[in-house]
C-alpha cells in the first residue's frame, strides 16, 4: 500500500485513490471509489459532489481506520489549496481596486489543519455510537428460544438495567399475564401464572422499549464580533461585522436573497444590528426550528468556545388518541370478518386482550402518554424535549474537549413548577411551612400519571398533574450526563469532557445579575418575612425597574427565594435586631428590616454547585471506575496558559504594591520566592500560604477520554442505543 502520509501539500503528483485503496478489501474499496466516482458530476448535479464526499466519508473505510482522515487530507490537499489560492489572489485585486489593503499571502493548508474537519463530518455522517434497549438485550441473547414465563424472568433479572426497563415500560406485567383472560391481574385471587412454554418471538412481541430520539440545533454559522486588526478590513476597524461559518468577515455579492451590497463587508455601527444580521443569515441556512435558543447569550456560555450548539434529547412524537381509536376500530372490524356477529363470545383470550389494550392506549393519549410542548422549545416545533445540554469545542488542560455550559431538565423542571405551586399553596391554606408542605405533595404531583377517571356520579376527578408523563424523571440528570459522554466518545478528534464548575454557574445565575437591591424585613409578632426586590434596569422600566414584593413568607421558606446562604445571613441579623429591641424595651410588633445590595447578593447557588461540583463528577467517577481516571478541576487554555503563583485559600494570590498579581512561569521560581520571603500578609500566617497553579482562564471541571473507554463503549449504553445512523438518530 502507498504510504500516503510520506505525501505533503508540496509534492505536484500525490498518490491517486486506486494506488491509495490497493490493499483494501474490494467492498471497501468498490463503496469508497462509488462515492469518488460521482465527484467529477458536480457540474452536472449539484448535489452529486457532497453525496460522494459523503459516501466516501461513510464507507467502512472510515471508522476502522484513524488515519483515514490524514490519507483524505493529503488527497484533497493540492486541489483545495489550487482552488482556495486562486480565490484569495481574486479577493486582494478586488480589495486593491478598492482602495483597501490585500490580505496577507495565501497560507497553504496543511494535513493537521485538514484532517480535523474531515474526522468530525466523517463522525456525524456515520452517527453516535449505538445506545441500546437493556431489557430486548435481554431477551434476543436468550440461548432458548422458548420458555416458560420464569425463565424470560430470569433471563431479565441478570442483564444490567433490564430490570428497571421492564418496570418503567409495563413489559413485566404484559409477561406476567400472557396467555390470560383479559380480566385477570397479578392481584386476582388466585392468581397463577400461564404454566406452557412461551416462545423468543412472543416475548420480543410483547416489548415496547423506552425510546429516545436527539436533535442537534445548530454549529457554526454566521456570528457577529467588533472587527480588529487582524481581519485587515480597512476603514472598517472597530465597527461591528458578520462573520461567515469559516470566520471570514462577510463581504455580500449582489446575490438575489442576501442583505447588503457587494463593494463592501457586511458591517454595522451597533452590536445589537449585527446580532440581528448573523441570525437571518442563519435563518437562510436552516429553519427556525433547528436555530440554536441561546445562541446570542455570551453571558450563559464559556469565553473560547468554539462551534456552539444545542443537543436536546427528546421522546418522540407519541400517537394520537384518534390514532389508537382508528386503529382499534380497524381491529374490531378484522375480528367481525374473522368471526362474524357476536364475535366477542368467539375470539381468544388474546384477541380480547389486544383490543382492549387499543382502546387503553387510546386513553393514555390522552393524558399520560400526550406530547409536550413547553420549555424553551414551545415556539420552536421541538417536541418531547426531556432536557438539553449547550455544548461548544474548547481546549482546556492541553485537550480538545467537548464543553457543557449547561445541563438542563425542561420536562422535569416543568412538571416541578407544578408542584412547588402547589407546595406554595398548601402552606398558605394550612398556614405550615412549605417544607412541611412538601412532605404532603408527591414528587410526580406535576406529571398527569394516569387517564381522566369518573367517580359513581359521573362526575370528571380533577387530574393533579400539568404535564405529561415521562418515564426517565427520575434518571433525568444521568441521561444528559450519558448524552455528553456519548457524543465525545464518537468523535475522535475529542479527548475530553469538560463542564463549568458550581462556582461559574452560581455567578451566571447570581441575583445580582438581576436585582439591584433586596429588603428583607421581619415581623416578630406574626413570625414571618416579607421580600421587596429591586430588578436592573433590563429586568424592567426606570433606572432599577418596578419593586417586586413578596409577603407572608415563612422561616423555613425564605432560602427559596433568595437562595440559602443569604436567607441564613438575613435571618441572623434580624434576630440580632429582634434581641436589640428586647434589650431596649422597645415594642416586639415592630418589624425590623435589613438590606442587601452589591456583593451580598452574590451569594447562594447552592443547588447548582450540587449538581456540577458533585453530582456530575461522582456520576462519571462510578460509571468510569475501571479505568481509573477520576474527574478532575483544570484550567481552561494549554500550558502555555497557566503560571503559578503564591496562593492563600481565602486571600487568594499573593499580589505587588500595585496590586497585580505576581505570577512565576514554572513551580520551581514560585518555590524559590515563596522561600526566600518570610511574610505575606499581617492578616494570614505564613503556614496557610502556599504555592498553587493560575490562569486568568476559568476553571472547568475535565473527564478524560481514553481509547480503552471508546472501545468498552463502542456498543453503547442500556437504554441509550442509536438505531440508526444520521444527524437526527432514534434511541431505544
Amino acid at each position: 500500500m502507498v504510504d500516503i502520509l510520506e505525501y505533503t501539500p508540496e509534492e505536484e503528483n500525490p498518490p491517486s485513490l486506486l494506488d491509495f485503496l490497493e490493499g483494501y478489501p474490494g467492498a471497501v474499496k468498490e463503496q469508497f471509489m462509488q462515492g469518488a466516482k460521482t465527484l467529477s458530476r458536480h457540474r452536472q448535479d449539484a448535489t452529486a459532489g457532497p453525496i460522494g464526499a459523503a459516501q466516501m466519508l461513510y464507507s467502512p473505510v472510515a471508522p476502522t481506520m484513524e488515519y483515514f482522515y490524514d490519507r483524505v487530507a493529503h488527497l484533497l490537499g493540492p486541489n483545495l489549496n489550487k482552488m482556495w489560492r486562486a480565490q484569495h489572489e481574486s479577493h486582494n485585486r478586488a480589495l486593491e481596486s478598492l482602495g483597501f489593503e490585500p490580505h496577507d499571502e495565501y497560507q497553504d493548508i496543511t494535513r493537521k489543519k485538514l484532517r480535523m474537519p474531515l474526522a468530525i463530518m466523517g463522525s456525524v455522517l456515520r452517527g453516535s455510537p449505538q445506545w441500546y434497549s437493556a431489557l430486548r438485550k435481554a431477551i434476543k441473547d436468550a440461548k432458548q428460544d422458548k420458555g416458560p414465563i420464569g425463565y424470560w424472568k430470569g433471563q431479565i433479572k441478570n442483564t444490567p438495567g433490564a430490570t428497571s426497563e421492564s418496570t418503567k415500560t409495563g413489559f413485566d406485567e404484559r409477561l406476567t399475564t400472557w396467555g390470560l383472560p383479559p380480566e385477570i391481574t397479578k392481584e386476582s385471587i388466585g392468581f397463577k401464572e400461564f404454566e406452557g412454554n412461551v416462545t423468543k418471538d412472543e416475548v420480543l412481541g410483547l416489548l415496547e422499549p423506552i425510546e429516545l430520539k436527539e436533535t442537534v440545533l445548530g454549529g457554526e454559522g454566521y456570528t457577529s464580533r467588533q472587527i480588529t486588526a487582524e481581519d485587515n478590513a480597512g476603514g472598517f476597524l472597530g465597527k461591528w461585522g458578520v462573520f461567515d461559518p469559516e470566520g471570514n468577515l462577510f463581504w455580500p455579492q449582489n446575490v438575489k436573497g442576501l442583505r447588503g451590497r457587494g463593494d463592501h463587508p457586511e458591517v454595522y455601527l451597533s452590536e445589537n444590528d449585527a446580532k440581528q444580521a448573523a441570525r437571518w443569515h442563519n435563518r437562510q441556512q436552516r429553519p427556525t426550528q433547528l436555530t440554536p435558543r441561546f445562541a446570542d447569550r455570551q453571558d450563559l456560555r464559556t469565553a473560547g468556545g468554539t462551534n456552539y450548539r444545542e443537543i436536546l434529547t427528546q421522546l418522540p412524537k407519541r400517537e394520537s388518541s384518534d390514532y389508537w381509536y382508528d386503529r382499534q376500530n380497524e381491529y374490531v372490524q378484522d375480528m367481525h370478518k374473522k368471526y362474524g356477529d357476536g364475535w366477542v363470545n368467539k375470539a381468544t383470550d388474546q384477541e380480547i386482550k389486544i383490543r382492549n389494550d387499543l382502546g387503553r392506549r387510546a386513553e393514555l393519549a390522552e393524558g399520560p402518554n400526550a406530547n409536550y410542548y413547553g420549555g424553551h422549545w414551545t415556539d420552536t416545533g421541538q417536541e418531547n424535549t426531556l432536557g438539553h445540554i449547550r455544548v461548544s469545542n474548547i481546549t482546556a488542560n492541553n485537550l480538545k474537549s467537548l464543553h457543557s455550559d449547561e445541563y438542563q431538565l425542561d420536562w422535569w423542571q416543568a412538571a416541578e413548577k407544578a408542584r412547588r405551586r402547589e407546595i406554595r399553596r398548601l402552606s398558605q391554606a394550612l398556614d405550615i411551612s412549605e417544607k412541611e408542605a412538601a412532605k404532603q405533595v408527591p414528587k410526580d404531583y406535576g406529571y398527569v400519571t394516569k387517564p381522566e377517571e369518573m367517580d359513581s356520579d359521573g362526575n370528571v376527578i380533577p387530574q393533579t398533574g400539568e404535564v405529561p408523563d415521562e418515564p426517565f424523571k427520575d434518571k433525568g440528570w444521568e441521561l444528559l450526563f450519558k448524552d455528553h459522554f456519548m457524543e465525545a466518545i464518537n468523535d475522535p478528534s475529542i479527548e475530553a469532557i469538560t463542564w463549568t464548575t458550581g462556582e461559574t454557574q452560581a455567578d451566571r445565575y447570581s441575583l445580582s445579575r438581576a436585582v439591584e437591591k433586596i429588603d428583607v424585613v421581619y415581623n416578630p409578632d406574626r413570625g414571618m418575612y416579607s421580600i421587596t426586590a429591586y430588578p436592573k434596569s433590563e429586568y424592567g422600566g426606570g433606572p432599577t425597574g418596578p419593586p417586586q414584593v413578596y409577603e407572608e413568607i415563612h422561616g423555613d421558606d425564605l432560602g427559596n427565594h433568595i437562595g440559602g446562604e443569604l436567607a441564613k445571613k438575613a435571618m441572623d441579623q434580624l434576630n440580632k435586631k429582634v434581641s436589640e429591641n428586647i434589650e431596649a424595651n422597645r415594642n416586639l410588633a415592630w418589624d425590623v428590616r435589613v438590606e442587601y445590595e452589591g456583593l451580598d447578593l452574590d451569594l447562594g447557588g447552592k443547588f447548582l454547585k450540587f449538581i456540577y461540583d458533585s453530582k456530575v463528577p461522582q456520576f462519571f467517577n462510578k460509571l468510569l471506575k475501571e479505568f481509573n481516571v477520576p474527574s478532575q478541576k483544570v484550567w481552561m487554555g494549554g500550558e502555555e496558559d497557566v503560571g503559578w503563583v503564591i496562593g492563600h485559600p481565602d486571600i487568594g494570590p499573593l499580589v505587588d504594591n500595585r496590586f497585580n498579581i505576581i505570577q512565576f512561569d514554572t513551580r520551581e521560581e514560585a518555590e524559590e520566592y515563596f522561600l526566600n520571603n518570610t511574610g505575606f500578609s499581617s492578616d494570614a500566617p505564613r503556614e496557610d500560604w502556599g504555592v498553587a497553579p493560575y490562569s486568568s482562564l476559568p476553571e472547568v471541571w475535565q473527564q478524560r477520554i481514553t481509547d480503552e473507554m471508546r472501545e468498552k463503549f463502542k456498543e453503547g449504553m442500556s437504554l441509550t442505543k442509536r438505531e440508526d445512523a444520521g444527524l437526527l438518530g432514534s434511541y431505544a
